[in-house]
């Protein structure tokens, strides 16, 4: 059996259309840790050595939130449908987020 695709159904989002959860919760757990893992090093750094950088701990803190916003959530969803938000998460989470967090 021939795949038979209409381009203008291509074209319309999808409706009723959910990722699957887990890897949501399992992205956004990640991240989570990621944030309480530099937290910790913040602070044992702050008390054994020398007081951390807050402009680090900020772009640290938005390179996550970033790569948290394109990889889950509202953008992550509305990807699979629309190229502008797809190509919205490759920015955030290959280009802004890493940059932000080696800037850390």
């Amino acid at each position: 059996m021939p795949f038979h695709c209409d381009p203008h159904q291509a074209l319309m989002p999808v409706s009723g259309h959910t990722l699957n959860r887990m890897p949501q919760l399992v992205l956004t757990t990640l991240f989570i840790t990621l944030f309480g893992i530099y937290a910790a090093c913040v602070r044992c750094s702050r008390n054994m050595h020398k007081r951390w950088p807050v402009a680090r701990t900020i772009c640290w803190n938005v390179g996550v939130l970033c790569a948290l916003a394109g990889a889950t959530g509202p953008l992550a969803e509305r990807a699979h449908a629309n190229f502008s938000a797809h190509m919205l998460g490759h920015l955030l989470l290959g280009m802004l987020a890493p940059l932000l967090m080696a800037c850390a």
